[in-house]
This record gives C-alpha cells, sequence and structure tokens, in this order.
C-alpha cells in the first residue's frame, strides 16, 4: 500500500479551497460494462491502491466538514451544535462540547479482537480512511451509537438534539437477529450519508478482510441481507448532497487519491444490489430495461391509506407481496391490494401515519405480468399540510415548560408546578402536576414519594438538568396515578419528553391517558407502556429516554389538557423516577411549508429522448447533465421555474444523470437515455 505524507500539509490546508467538481475522466474506465459481483470487484480495484493514512492524520476531516461559520459539521448533532474544530476529546458527559472520530463501519466489526490498534504506526488501511471516518459529537458516539448496529427506531429511548436516534427496532420491520437488540438511527438529514460510507467499505474491502468479524449486521466487509436492504432505503430516500460530493473531492485530491463511487454514481447502488443487474451494466442500459414498470404516481389517501400507480400490469401475487414496500420509521403494511384494472396497489397500513410527519416508501422488487421487475424507488410522504420539523434546535419547535425538579422536596398533598425560568410564561404558569386526588390523579402519601438525584438520562437537549427527580416508590402505590395539567393556547403539534428509571422492584407498568376535561379519559396510542424494555436491555437503575407524541390527538390550541400516568408492578419498597418533564409545540400560527427531499420529485420526459428534455420539480434553480464517467456535460439556469426545457441533440447517444437543484439546495436526480 502507497503511503501518505500528507500530514503536515494538512494543517495548513484551507477549507475553502476550490477542488476538482468530478472523477477524473477516465478514473472508472475499467468498470464499464460490468454489472453485479463482477462490477463490485472492479470497483474495487479502482479504489484499493489508496495513500494510507497515519490513523493521528483523521485529524484531516476537520477540514472537509467544516461549517460556513467554521465550526464541525459532524452527523450527529449538525445543526444544533456549534462544536469548534479544536475542540476534540472524550469523557464529556454532555452533548455539543467535542468531537471525536468515528469509524462508521464499527472497529469491531473490522477488528474483532483487536489483534492491532488503529493508534499503531502502521495502521490497517481502514483505521484511517476517511471515506467513513467522521468527526461526530463524542457525546453521542460513545453513549448511543457505540457498537450498536444501524436500524429505524420505532420507540426511542434516546434523541440527540438533531433527531439522531438510540432504541429498539419495531419486531415486525426489522430482521429476527436484531430483536431486542438496540439500533442506532441517524437523523434523516444524513441517512444516505451513512448508507453510502458504508457501502463503500463493502466495496473497498470486499478483497482484503480476513481480519474482518461478524456482528448483527455484517459478515467481514459484506452486509447481510436485512441491512443491504435497510441502507438501499436510505441511499435512495436521502439522495447525494453537496457536502458529500465536497467531502469526496477533498479526500480524493488531497489526501487518499481514491473516491467513493456511490456519491459519483449513486445509481451505482441498484446497479450492484438491486434489479437494475439484471437489465444494466455500469453505463450501458440494457434493451429490456425499457420493458420494466416503473412507480407513476404516489398518493396519500389518507393517513391509514396510500395508492401506488405503476406503468404496466403486475404481477398480482407480487404485487400484493407487502414485504416489497418498506415504510420509514418502523411503520408496518398490514395489507396490499392490487387493483389489475387502474394498475394501482392499495397499501393499507398498520396505523396511521402520524400528522405532519415525513415518512419514506421504498418500493422494489416487483414483478410484472410479463416478468420484469420494477425498477426501485423511494418517495416521500407527508400526512398533513407541512412537514413538523422536530429537531430540537430549529424552529418552530419550542419549549413551551419543563419539571426539572432541581429544587423539588415533595409534600403532601403533591401539586408541582412547572419550572418558571424555562419556556413561555403563558404556558408555563398553567403547567401543573397532581398527586392529590383532583383532576383524575390519586392521592400520594409522603411515604410513596421522594426526590431522588436525577439525570439527563440521555436526554442531552436543551432544558435538560441533571438535579432532583420526582420519585414514585412502594408497592402500595400500584393503580395509582399523577396528572399532567398544561395548556396549549396558541400552540400545536405538541410532544411531551422526559427520563426515567425504575429499581429492580419498581413499577413495570406505565399507562398514559389524555383528556380535555381532567375526567373523561382516553388511552393515548402508541404508548400502552413506556417503561416496557424489550429484548436484552433493561431500564432497571438506569435513565432512559422517553416521548409521548401528542400530534395524533385534538390537543392543539386548548385551555387546558390532561395526561393521566398510572403506574403498576412494583412491590417492596421498589421505585420510579422521573426528570425533565419537557413540553414541546409550535406557534399555531406557523404555516412556512418545509420542503422534502425528494429523489423522484424529478419528472424528466420524454426518457428515453433524442431532441430535447423537460425537468420539472418545485423551484427549480439549476439543472445539470453528467456523463456517465461523472464529467458535467450540460448547465441550464431555472431562475426558480418548476419546468426547464432543454435541446439534448449536441449529446452523444447513451446514458446520462440530470441532477436537479431546488431553491433550497436540495438535489434530485434521475438517468437519461439519449437515443439516435
Amino acid at each position: 500500500m502507497k503511503k501518505s505524507y500528507f500530514l503536515l500539509f494538512v494543517f495548513c490546508f484551507s477549507a475553502g479551497l476550490t477542488v476538482n467538481a468530478q472523477a477524473p475522466d477516465d478514473y472508472y474506465e475499467s468498470a464499464l460494462g460490468k454489472k453485479g459481483r463482477e462490477l463490485q470487484y472492479a470497483l474495487s480495484q479502482i479504489i484499493d491502491d489508496h495513500f494510507v493514512l497515519d490513523f493521528g492524520s483523521t485529524d484531516a476531516t476537520r477540514y472537509m466538514d467544516v461549517t460556513p461559520d467554521n465550526y464541525v459539521y459532524d452527523i450527529y448533532s449538525y445543526p444544533c451544535c456549534h462544536i469548534p474544530p479544536t475542540a476534540t476529546g472524550t469523557g464529556t458527559t454532555s452533548q455539543c462540547e467535542v468531537y471525536s472520530f468515528e469509524h462508521l463501519f464499527c472497529q469491531n466489526w473490522f477488528n474483532p479482537d483487536f489483534t492491532y490498534s488503529c493508534a499503531d504506526n502502521d495502521p490497517f488501511p481502514i483505521c484511517s480512511d476517511l471515506h467513513h471516518v467522521f468527526p461526530t459529537d463524542h457525546y453521542v458516539n460513545s453513549s448511543y451509537h457505540n457498537n450498536s448496529p444501524y436500524g429505524e427506531v420505532y420507540q426511542p429511548r434516546k434523541i440527540s438534539q438533531n433527531g439522531t436516534r438510540w432504541g429498539y427496532a419495531h419486531y415486525a420491520t426489522c430482521d429476527p437477529s436484531v430483536q431486542g437488540i438496540i439500533v442506532f438511527e441517524p437523523a434523516d438529514e444524513f441517512k444516505g450519508d451513512v448508507a453510502r460510507a458504508l457501502l463503500y467499505i463493502s466495496i473497498r474491502y470486499m478483497n482484503v478482510d480476513e481480519t474482518f468479524g461478524e456482528s448483527e449486521m455484517t459478515l467481514k466487509s459484506q452486509f447481510k441481507p436485512w441491512a443491504l436492504e435497510l441502507l438501499k432505503r436510505w441511499a435512495a430516500a436521502d439522495p447525494v448532497s453537496q457536502k458529500e460530493i465536497n467531502r469526496n473531492n477533498i479526500i480524493f485530491n488531497r489526501f487518499q487519491d481514491n473516491r467513493n463511487p456511490l456519491i459519483d454514481h449513486p445509481e451505482l447502488v441498484e446497479l450492484l444490489w438491486g434489479s437494475d443487474s439484471l437489465y444494466n451494466t455500469f453505463g450501458a442500459v440494457g434493451a429490456e430495461d425499457a420493458l420494466r414498470p416503473v412507480v407513476t404516481d404516489v398518493i396519500l389517501q389518507d393517513a391509514s391509506h396510500v395508492v401506488v400507480t405503476f406503468s404496466k400490469e403486475l404481477n398480482a401475487a407480487s404485487a400484493e407481496d407487502i414485504t416489497h414496500y418498506a415504510f420509514s420509521r418502523g411503520w408496518e403494511v398490514a395489507s396490499a391490494s392490487y387493483q389489475a384494472a387502474t394498475r394501482q396497489v392499495v397499501l393499507t397500513l398498520a396505523q396511521p401515519l402520524t400528522r405532519n410527519f415525513r415518512y419514506s416508501l421504498y418500493i422494489s422488487n416487483i414483478l410484472s405480468s410479463d416478468g420484469y421487475y420494477v425498477k426501485a424507488t423511494s418517495h416521500p410522504l407527508l400526512n398533513g399540510d407541512y412537514h413538523s420539523d422536530y429537531s430540537a434546535c430549529k424552529l418552530p419547535r419550542t419549549l413551551l415548560a419543563l419539571w426539572s425538579f432541581d429544587d423539588f422536596e415533595p409534600e403532601v398533598p403533591l401539586v408541582v408546578p412547572a419550572n418558571t425560568d424555562e419556556g413561555f410564561p403563558e404556558i408555563y404558569n398553567h403547567c401543573f402536576i397532581y398527586a392529590d386526588s383532583t383532576h383524575g390523579s390519586s392521592y400520594f402519601d409522603d411515604y410513596q414519594l421522594s426526590n431522588n438525584t436525577g439525570d439527563l438520562g440521555g436526554d442531552p437537549r436543551a432544558a435538560a438538568y441533571k438535579g432532583k427527580s420526582l420519585t414514585l416508590k412502594t408497592g402500595t402505590a400500584n393503580g395509582q396515578s399523577i396528572v399532567l395539567a398544561f395548556s396549549t393556547k396558541n400552540w400545536k403539534e405538541i410532544v411531551l419528553t422526559f427520563v426515567d428509571k425504575r429499581s429492580s422492584t419498581g413499577f413495570d407498568t406505565h399507562t398514559w391517558e389524555w383528556s380535555l376535561d381532567g375526567e373523561l379519559f382516553a388511552p393515548i396510542p402508541d404508548t400502552a407502556n413506556t417503561i416496557d424494555d424489550y429484548g436484552d436491555v433493561y431500564s432497571t437503575s438506569v435513565w432512559l429516554m422517553r416521548e409521548i407524541d401528542l400530534r395524533t390527538l385534538d390537543v392543539n390550541d386548548k385551555d387546558s389538557v390532561f395526561l393521566r400516568l398510572t403506574v403498576d408492578g412494583g412491590y417492596n419498597q421498589g421505585s420510579n423516577s422521573f426528570d425533565n418533564i419537557s413540553l414541546w409545540g409550535e406557534p399555531l400560527d406557523y404555516t412556512h411549508i418545509r420542503p422534502l427531499p425528494d429523489p423522484q420529485g424529478l419528472l424528466l420526459y420524454p426518457n428515453p429522448t433524442h431532441d430535447h428534455v423537460t425537468v420539472e420539480a418545485d423551484g427549480l434553480v439549476e439543472v445539470k447533465v453528467y456523463g456517465v464517467m461523472g464529467r458535467e456535460v450540460k448547465r441550464v439556469a431555472a431562475n426558480g421555474q418548476q419546468k426547464v426545457t432543454f435541446s439534448v441533440e449536441e449529446l452523444p447517444a447513451g446514458l446520462y444523470v440530470v441532477r436537479a437543484i431546488d431553491r433550497n439546495g436540495r438535489q434530485m436526480s434521475q438517468k437519461m437515455l439519449v437515443v439516435r
């Protein structure tokens, strides 16, 4: 392997330096005409002989991941945290303080026996391979991800400020090997970044993975089938960003002299591991490709039904196989009904989509009636008028009230007001916790209450304090309830978060109900038991993050809302503690429509074409056309229009990638075939 002598140069490199925007013309030449495993091997040969950096020189990433205002651009806390490039370190117990360098492909996956150290003078190349070594918030890295497999979290136990989640995957939507195991989910904005970095490893190290081991997610350098499908979905739902392009160029031009092919050519994901490999080769489209069905429309009929329209008649059994439809966030498809007359499939969901929350639907492996596989695609879905972005640091999400219990001394009868130094006065002045037999609560005696030491419990978001906690104890309190009462006047999209822990003999059942009058209570959907951790990890004596999502309920803009928590299953002197109970919402008059990253929102027609093409999407700023080698061959200004038409008569016959950029900087790509 080549060795790098760039270490001294790294520290004088400027983040603002202009670099080439694409791979050299002949970089992927030896991979042309190949597909599947043969293509993977060819790409591996192209990128394998890179400069190997000393592990300490991964400091170079700070120059590839710095925001315009000179803070670290880490994928676990951006844009909530503002960590300066000099703030590296470990040992912190809070988010937003320091960052460290993380192997996205975990070190114990490629070095399970720790037979060598990445700090050695002559490290194994993967140790310092910048294509998967990222600067990340150290607290999130160490206390969330660690060595957990990646997955989609159904019930989060920890949530970072930018929405990175840690918790258990839904049983019905994950492989048996990860049922009951904690999984780690990056924020939506970075799922594609992570997927392409991980899949890069399966290309680069496919022939040099002797030291690699096996994990719940990996087998040597390759991914197990369930994990590969997950990464394919993430790559499709979150298309390549300009940040990824810039990072790829800097790694190639200044450090390693190799590239991540999946950033240069996102279509490689399906060409390597999807049904595209049955019809196409790299750089060329087979004649049969035009015979494949495509998804022409996806409509959310209502919160529980999605209608998918296809261009061709489908094989009914294949179309009604629910495993061919994958929703993000653990949402399950209960059934799929095919209507041959309209070429439509009606998907019925096991539970309604949450209002104003973003989802993606990945469709793949469906056969047409004449035996051709559908082109795999990802489609965004939104049940509502706008996307409510619940990243804790960004508007419109706002802290309305907080119970931190820092100076809490339990008194009987128990009535606890919210802190008056956090949130909005018109809300927190009307926020109380009752355990005095009023508003539907039970009366707690003094021996059933205490104020133990509190904790962040993995909730490093704004308004989290360690201080003291509200503790309910003894088996005599089984079946008793406390009630949280608050106003939501002039606010909507309400979410409650808190942390809790239980002792080994504490309450093992937490049930939640809601009411608008403090008398008639109804169960809150999907919160049957918020203390019921399953699998091999339990919350006994461990603080864990909880979230009660009220956005599906009619609790917006109300004078009073009541949430009743009933505890049960405790015995002896067992206890449960609660801390940092936080009420979140957004202004009632907030109407900004946040655009969705929509890789399939780009309409491109006719395709194939021979003379001209029309590109259509909302708020187009610019359209670029790239040849198969990654070179830009055409650029068209759109000036905010929804539609732009231009000639391709000067382009030779062949496959091209059309990339459109909208006014929010989001990129959408589709392949275009020019015929003569």
